[in-house]
């Protein structure tokens, strides 16, 4: 097992902390988001940045990073196309799921906060928008990585996405 190579530990060793590849496989996903999602969720929590740019910056800062971090990227793939199916499907999607939990929450105060939304959108509308971009991107990271926008386009998709919410 490469995992117990690379951490110097036996095979047995491995798998007395971790029941299985999937309860490794958990473990590692909710660290890594734990320490990549905080400095997202920050951006997404600060008050002295009016809501409406928080929204576009998230995305931004989304997209800046599956564009220019493998890491970010590698993770963000694992966990939108990998992990479902390799965790059991109704268990990995249910974990997924609870993830972005956080997410919801972070985005739903800032579309509550941030003033009159279109026509038609309510803030979990809104929510379930950007979970469906970024989700989008994911996918597009994980098959043609190149095309990722980046620098000022970044920013630009990601304040025509948030503005394309609101009311004018």
């Amino acid at each position: 097992m490469v995992i117990a190579r690379r951490a110097g530990l036996t095979r047995g060793a491995v798998y007395h902390h971790f029941e299985s590849k999937e309860g490794l496989l958990r473990a590692v996903l909710h660290e890594e988001w734990s320490a990549q999602a905080d400095p997202l969720l920050a951006l997404l929590g600060d008050r002295s940045v009016p809501a409406r740019t928080r929204s576009a910056l998230f995305l931004d800062r989304y997209l800046t990073l599956l564009a220019t971090d493998g890491a970010f990227r590698d993770l963000a793939v694992v966990s939108t196309v990998v992990a479902p199916q390799a965790i059991e499907i109704a268990d990995g999607v249910e974990q997924k799921r609870d993830a972005l939990s956080g997410w919801s929450c972070a985005l739903r105060l800032v579309f509550d906060e941030a003033g009159p939304l279109a026509e038609g959108v309510d803030a979990e509308r809104a929510v379930f928008v950007i979970l469906t971009f970024l989700h989008g991107l994911t996918i597009i990271a994980a098959t043609e990585p190149a095309s990722l926008p980046r620098g000022e386009t970044s920013a630009a998709i990601g304040r025509a996405v948030t503005n394309g919410l609101f009311a004018s």
